[in-house]
């Protein structure tokens, strides 16, 4: 990974926190609904643009791959806390959210899956 990439990828990470943030829409009457969508086909394209970083980075050596897979079982980990927070919280309130019990099990199960796949062809 070269030091420009690293920039461009925490700037986009930086880019989807705040328009993340903006959609929760804190103060209806400052933004209106064709803001909103707006917002939101942003975060799209940015979250795509992220996307195809994190799929074409290539480590040059053995200390890049292990801080990369460092990280990803870091983002594995807080992503999968948020979730069974978010459960819980919803199990409490007997208003569970169902897209956070599906988005767990995907997770889950890409890295199953991935995990399995990489036994195989290794």
């Amino acid at each position: 990974m070269n030091e420009n990439s690293d920039k461009k990828e925490i700037f986009l990470i930086a880019l989807m926190v705040i328009l993340a943030l903006a959609a929760t829409n804190l103060f209806p009457f400052l933004m209106p609904s064709m803001i909103q969508m707006t917002i939101a086909l942003l975060l799209l394209l940015i979250y795509i643009i992220f996307s195809i970083f994190i799929w074409r980075e290539k480590a040059k050596d053995e200390r890049e791959e292990l801080h990369k897979l460092r990280s990803g079982k870091t983002a594995f980990f807080a992503g999968s806390l948020v979730l069974i927070l978010g459960i819980i919280y919803g199990i409490f309130n007997h208003n569970l959210d169902i897209w956070l019990v599906g988005a767990l099990v995907v997770m889950a199960s890409a890295k199953a899956l991935s995990l399995y796949k990489n036994k195989i062809e290794n």
